[in-house]
């Protein structure tokens, strides 16, 4: 079901997200989180914005767009310490939570009005984050391939078992698949379980070690560090 309200509006997009169909991509569901899609936008310059879905964290805000038929909007918001970002049922979490796919809510005034929208933003929240995620931050001590298993250290000193699987995302500087985490990498880990052990559904880089040379695998075969950092020097000016 669509609405366009044009009431004292310079642009308002109402969209409760029910068929796939009409979504820009197939996988672009804010439904899927409860919460439709929205984006209101006043002449005072005040917007209001639901079901955005993440494409970047940066360190004082992120990059979303919301998608509508073959439409897209895209919106750099700018977070501050006073911006309260919230999960989904209202609970305060912080900006490094946020993670690329998550979708969100925010309000705030637009600084920009050319394309990609600048949003200053007054409040976020994380429809993709629930009060039964649990949440452990820490140093990777140790990786197990095969297992597709970490080991983290939290900042109490705490050992961590963090599963993961062909669902987990990985996201933020650089970070995109199992192979690209390193031991001594610092991590925020999300999902569930208990004790010393979860299960993630998303792994959040926060902090890279440094690696010999200063260069890391642009590349990840599973046939080791070594071929891996070979591979890229081999193929610079030999493919077009």
């Amino acid at each position: 079901m669509n609405r366009i309200t044009t009431t004292l509006l310079t642009l308002a997009i109402a969209l409760v997200t029910l068929p796939a169909v009409a979504s820009a991509s197939s996988d672009y569901d804010p439904g899927s989180v409860g919460v439709t899609l929205e984006v209101v936008m006043q002449e005072s310059g005040k917007v209001n914005v639901k079901g955005a879905r993440v494409r970047e964290v940066t360190a004082d805000g992120f990059r979303a767009e919301t998608l509508w038929g073959s439409g897209k909007l895209t919106w750099n918001v700018q977070t501050g310490e006073g911006t309260p970002i919230a999960r989904k049922d209202g609970g305060k979490i912080t900006l490094t939570q946020v993670t690329p796919g998550d979708y969100v809510s925010f309000t705030g005034t637009i600084q920009s009005n050319m394309a990609p929208f600048t949003v200053n933003a007054d409040s976020v929240r994380d429809w993709s984050i629930s009060s039964n995620h649990i949440v452990h931050s820490g140093t990777v001590q140790s990786i197990d391939p095969e297992a597709r298993t970490l080991t983290i250290v939290t900042g109490d000193g705490k050992t961590i078992t963090v599963r993961t699987d062909e669902k987990t995302i990985y996201a933020q500087s650089g970070a995109r698949v199992f192979s690209d985490i390193s031991e001594g990498d610092s991590v925020l880990a999300f999902g569930s379980g208990k004790g010393t052990s979860l299960t993630a559904t998303k792994v959040n880089l926060t902090e890279r070690v440094a690696v010999a040379g200063g260069v890391r695998p642009r590349i990840a075969t599973g046939l080791g560090s070594w071929v891996d950092s070979f591979l890229p020097k081999f193929f610079v000016g030999r493919m077009n």
